[in-house]
């Protein structure tokens, strides 16, 4: 292929050439096109001194003509960042002054940490520890030890642990819900932050109150850069697959209750079925809940029987004034609760997405919550 200006590497993508090792490759970046098949050695282009050249093809490494990013240091690459985590840190980022550009901090060695704050004298590092990478003893080991020589380097590490991952630092580290929407799991942060009195406590309470996301046009296009469009493709099947798991929960949950006001304490794979409802309701309040949703969620068996929370296409908001006579209110007697715990953990449970709950089946397993993590009486 002739060489131009238009497809020159140097003068197309300068950035990228400025990091060819011209020496080690035997050519230079003038002499390259930018989707070039030839293998060549590049320098890091955050640790030059730091981080061992490595060799990559010219196209893979520029991403080519139709990609904006091809791939990068093998030592600097988050090979394991998720959307779950860029949404969690573009919903921060409303209201911590997150540098969304770096990635690694220089201790003893460099570590790559997921997102950090520096203003005034604020030295903060939050790692999220996602359950799935995070939940062995080695993983432990080493997290451990890293938030030990960033504590060292005189940074404040706030390790984000997912359920059921447990705190490595009952002191600094928060748990938050497994596969948490992002704006309750950043809210719960926040909340952890004004404790530590590293948040101000209004800031914290005003992004809580809001009760949505705030930062999803962010996430979305850190998402597109880092991960690639195929991920919200994904993302968007697996969130519908956790709503469908979540409905599935508070139809047995008022099929055995005979109302709809499951508590904070009634969790699905992690997740608090009392906050999913209430989430719903507001959506549907906003006029932001999706119209096949509202009506699956207007009409709810409860009781043993099929009774219309809502008519068909009204507000799925069972605690309205106006709605109180024909909704009961939360279980009071702690031995119904009690009952209803039992009965809960007791279903079994076959796949993800179908969890037929049936009271009367023998045979019943578990459905992989603890009763005592249910709690003994309704708030």
């Amino acid at each position: 292929m002739q060489i131009t200006d238009k497809n020159r590497l140097s003068t197309v993508k300068p950035d990228l050439a400025a990091t060819l090792d011209a020496e080690k490759s035997g050519i230079t970046a003038d002499e390259l096109t930018v989707g070039a098949s030839r293998k060549v050695w590049w320098r890091c282009p955050d640790f030059p001194d730091n981080h061992d050249g490595w060799e990559a093809v010219v196209g893979n490494r520029t991403g080519g003509f139709r990609k904006r990013y091809g791939t990068g240091c093998p030592d600097c690459r988050l090979v394991k960042t998720s959307a779950q985590e860029l949404r969690l840190k573009a919903e921060l980022s409303t209201v911590l002054p997150i540098d969304p550009s770096r990635g690694a901090i220089r201790t003893t060695r460099v570590e790559h940490v997921d997102m950090v704050v520096e203003a005034d004298s604020l030295r903060l590092v939050l790692e999220f520890d996602g359950s799935y990478f995070h939940g062995t003893a080695d993983s432990r080991r080493k997290d451990s030890m890293k938030s030990q020589r960033l504590r060292s380097a005189s940074w404040t590490v706030v390790r984000i642990r997912e359920d059921p991952l447990s705190l490595l630092d009952s002191a600094y580290d928060v748990v938050v819900s497994f596969v948490a929407e992002p704006e309750e799991a950043a809210a719960d942060v926040l909340g952890h932050l004004t404790q530590l009195g590293l948040v101000d406590t209004a800031a914290a309470e005003r992004y809580r109150a809001l009760g949505a996301p705030q930062g999803a046009a962010t996430a979305r296009e850190w998402i597109r850069e880092r991960i690639g469009e195929q991920a919200l493709k994904i993302e968007y099947t697996a969130h519908n697959d956790a709503w469908d798991s979540m409905f599935e929960a508070l139809v047995a949950y008022a099929a055995d209750a005979g109302h709809c006001y499951p508590t904070d304490d009634v969790a699905v794979d992690g997740r608090s079925l009392g906050r999913w409802s209430r989430k719903q309701r507001g959506l549907q309040r906003q006029g932001r809940l999706r119209p096949d949703r509202a009506e699956r969620l207007s009409t709810i068996p409860t009781g043993g029987t099929v009774r219309d929370l809502a008519p068909a296409g009204a507000p799925f908001d069972c605690d309205r004034a106006d709605r109180k006579p024909a909704c009961p209110r939360r279980v009071a007697d702690r031995h119904q609760w009690a009952a209803f715990a039992a009965l809960w953990c007791m279903r079994p449970r076959v796949s993800h997405r179908s969890l037929p709950w049936d009271a009367d089946e023998p045979g019943a397993g578990t459905s992989g919550c603890d009763a005592g993590s249910l709690g003994s009486d309704a708030q």
